[in-house]
């Protein structure tokens, strides 16, 4: 189907890297694993993503056998808010948390390279109640991620902006009076309903800066916003070093969701131009509850991320293992996931064949799968056969080849 993909082969090793190793960092740090449903009522998208281009024309929605409006997940954070709406119901410290997540996500666009109608999102969010510190702890996180997986060399960007309520509302006003002529249609219904949206449209951002930059109070805006990026800048070297992110403040980073307040960034691939990760501080309030919710958080796009300049992740090394029959195969897969295990070889894969079975293999199948073959063909004491094959391994492990 258009739009959708298998993910194999090295991209799948890369994917499975990346997620086992991003666990043990944010775990490491106090953050919990969330799973999200990928089902929810097109209703809830309200919380988050009102009067935005991903409700009017980008959600995979329908009805279900009830007749309710549901869509498949478009992305991680207005669900996760709707998700602390109802536990602050019941508990109202339930938001000082530190969750993560990786979903599916679903939108109907039109599909190009790194981006799918199914893609991969990898979630953070930091609802600790000191803000100011969380949202430098969210940067600190996606550095080190980044500086993780990426092959030395590679420059990454981190694009920063700063916005709030009224700074979003003097932008909309400005824009929304503008004559600039030659926007996109869509560009064209923004001016009516969510005008700042324009400086995110690729075609159409620079027409409105050009427009926006002959008006004073445009200027004065930006010198606000850059003033306050600077300031976030100073907070964080002063605490942090960044090891593969390049700091610039960029006055057209608006991020596309209204609850956005505070600052915001973008993470781009300087060589391939791609954006990576998008994220900043937000808050919302609850129209039908006393609860404001505040929190700062990233997703990183993977299906671009597995298609940039990471570093190599080492195949599975494959180990043929031929015992002779009076052996107890049960006994020999125990204890071979007992050595693996004490020996911290997990990209290790040893497969195990009885002398009777291997002798009706071809020998190319075995040298196509296998880096390596060893028998046991020699009459072996059960009592030693664990001594045996961990000496082997030892041996052999760091030096694998193919059989000749």
């Amino acid at each position: 189907m258009k739009g959708f993909r298998f993910i194999s082969g090295e991209e799948s090793r890369d994917l499975t890297h990346f997620l086992r190793e991003s666990e043990k960092l944010l775990n490491s740090l106090g953050y919990e694993e969330l799973f999200l449903p990928l089902l929810l009522e097109k209703d809830d998208l309200s919380y988050g993503l009102e009067e935005t281009e991903l409700v009017e024309k980008q959600l995979f929605s329908f009805k279900d056998k009830g007749e309710r409006e549901i869509c498949l997940l478009p992305e991680q954070t207005s669900s996760i808010l709707n998700f602390f709406q109802n536990k602050m119901r019941i508990d109202q410290s339930f938001n000082q948390r530190r969750l993560f997540c990786f979903s599916p996500c679903f939108r109907y666009e039109r599909p190009q390279e790194g981006r799918y109608r199914q893609f991969l999102q990898f979630g953070v969010e930091n609802f600790l109640s000191n803000q100011e510190h969380a949202i430098l702890e969210i940067v600190f996180l996606l550095d080190r991620l980044f500086s993780k997986f990426f092959q030395e060399g590679t420059t990454l960007s981190l694009s920063l902006n700063f916005l709030n309520s009224n700074l979003k509302q003097q932008l909309n006003n400005l824009i929304s009076n503008s004559k600039v002529e030659g926007l996109c249609d869509f560009c064209r219904r923004k001016l009516q309903r969510m005008p700042i949206r324009i400086l995110d449209c690729k075609n159409c951002c620079d027409l409105m800066e050009n427009y926006l930059l002959g008006q004073k109070e445009y200027i004065e805006i930006v010198s606000y916003q850059k003033l306050k990026v600077e300031e976030f800048i100073l907070a964080l070297s002063s605490s942090i070093s960044l090891s593969s992110l390049r700091m610039v403040f960029n006055s057209k980073i608006v991020r596309g969701l209204d609850y956005y307040n505070g600052i915001v960034f973008e993470v781009e691939d300087s060589s391939s131009k791609n954006s990576l990760a998008a994220g900043g501080q937000y808050q919302k309030k609850f129209l039908e509850d006393p609860i404001t919710i505040s929190g700062s958080g990233f997703a990183i796009g993977l299906d671009r991320l597995l298609s940039s300049n990471l570093k190599k992740v080492v195949e599975q090394k494959k180990i043929l293992l031929i015992y002779k029959e009076n052996l107890n195969y049960n006994l020999i897969l125990n204890l071979i996931e007992e050595i693996l295990l004490s020996l911290n070889l997990y990209n290790t894969y040893i497969d195990v064949l009885s002398e009777k079975d291997f002798v009706g293999r071809q020998k190319s199948i075995v040298k196509e799968h296998y880096n390596l073959a060893i028998s046991l063909f020699s009459p072996i004491n059960p009592s030693k056969v664990k001594d045996e094959i961990r000496s082997f391994v030892e041996r052999n492990i760091t030096s694998l080849s193919k059989l000749s």
